[in-house]
């Protein structure tokens, strides 16, 4: 089986999927950037949802719900093609993701249907291995999906993600606020990270 007319083929096939899977983060993305939540007011306002290439044409904007179905379909394509390991988009990462689109739905029972899926086989950290965790989670199976940045990803003075997403980052963008860093009781592992 293969994603209708197009070339078939394994390889092809999973790049497919992981185009669909990839465009699925980046429609959630989008439209809980410049939407309103889902289930809220103002559901006719999501986002365009390109699906095909059509140069210099204005698309449309989907309503919130035919947002998120799209994100759903090209997730569910996905599935069946994208193989189980960690160092491409995996089964278990779309399961993942699906759980939280299903979360934001708040439709509890696939959400943890997913869940489950994605976390099939994976032995939890105890929070002994927290800290070393969040300071090297490509090191460790819990993690779904994780993009790695290396020397080789930010040549020369260019800091762009790399000075935003690492832990000690120089611009500490993503740094949490004092007011939520004060609501993280001193025995929860990941306040050590923050300071």
């Amino acid at each position: 089986m293969s994603f209708e007319g197009q070339i078939t083929g394994t390889t092809v096939d999973r790049n497919f999927a992981e185009a669909k899977a990839l465009r699925a983060i980046t429609l959630f993305n989008l439209v809980n950037y410049y939407a309103r939540p889902y289930g809220t007011t103002n559901q006719e306002l999501g986002i365009p949802v390109p699906t095909e290439m059509k140069a210099d044409v204005d698309l449309e904007r989907k309503s919130v719900e035919e947002v998120y179905n799209q994100i759903i379909a090209d997730l569910e394509a996905a599935v069946p093609y994208l193989a189980d390991d960690s160092d491409r988009f995996s089964q278990k990462a779309a399961y993942g993701f699906l759980s939280r689109v299903y979360l934001y739905k708040k439709d509890y029972n696939k959400a943890q249907q997913y869940a489950d899926l994605a976390l099939a086989g994976v032995d939890l950290l105890d929070s002994s291995d927290l800290e070393s965790y969040y300071l090297d989670p490509l090191s460790n199976d819990e993690t779904l999906f994780a993009i790695d940045f290396t020397a080789l990803d930010n040549p020369g003075a260019n800091d762009a993600l790399f000075a935003t997403w690492t832990i000690g980052g120089r611009y500490e963008d993503t740094m949490a606020t004092s007011e939520f860093y004060n609501l993280i009781p001193a025995s929860d592992a990941r306040k050590d990270v923050y300071e």
